[in-house]
């Protein structure tokens, strides 16, 4: 490892060690296996959005009032009809449809400053710091919109390629979502589970919408 060969380099120095001749090739190894590690520790390697472990850091960061006491808001989303895509075209497909939401969730939290996560699955989370109830309403209502869009773009292309073609599943693909918000009164756990749970009365009051929880 990289601090293996630090500590080589150390007693080089003070004449205790003898340096080998590839040194050089050595270190640029450990450096890249180093920051592979770093990258497979915080990325999914599907969407390249922050993994469970790596958002989840962050929520709990966030939501310290220690750290932040303007306050921080979580959107927890979950895909509505992903299994269809799965089931009726291919799990190729289905990471296809993963990689595209989380293209455009990255593309509008970018803007805001805040940070995107997959939970797991076609789960999704989005931690933003320093935005309230009404500020991470926003952000949702530009993400469903910005997916709208996406969508409509890849359903008339394709309708162009296949004019006979059996409507897609990917029509029916869309989002709920559940949002959560603290001024420092709640940790991340708090408001992952409210989210959620504002999330999942979505998913059986009809998909494709977002509830907020009152304060």
């Amino acid at each position: 490892t990289l601090s293996y060969i630090e500590c080589l380099l150390n007693q080089a120095k003070t004449g205790g060690y003898e340096m080998p001749e590839n040194i050089g090739e050595m270190i640029n190894t450990a450096r890249e296996y180093s920051a592979q590690n770093s990258d497979e520790a915080t990325f999914d390697d599907l969407t390249r959005l922050h993994n469970r472990r790596s958002i989840e850091r962050i929520g709990y960061r966030e939501s310290d009032r220690r750290y932040n006491s303007r306050g921080v808001s979580i959107i927890y989303l979950d895909l509505d009809g992903f299994k269809a895509i799965n089931d009726r075209e291919s799990h190729a497909a289905g990471d296809r449809a993963l990689r595209a939401f989380a293209r455009v969730m990255k593309s509008v939290l970018r803007s805001t400053d805040a940070y995107g996560g997959r939970a797991g699955g076609d789960e999704f989370i989005a931690v933003l710091p320093d935005t309230d109830t009404e500020g991470a309403s926003l952000v949702e209502d530009r993400l469903r919109k910005a997916f709208e869009h996406r969508k409509s773009r890849y359903l008339q292309v394709l309708g162009n390629r296949f004019p006979d073609a059996v409507l897609s599943p990917v029509e029916k693909l869309s989002y709920s979502a559940g949002i959560a918000s603290s001024d420092g009164g709640k940790d991340f756990g708090q408001l992952k589970r409210e989210a959620d749970a504002a999330m999942y009365k979505v998913k059986i009051n009809g998909k494709n919408d977002v509830a907020v929880v009152s304060d």
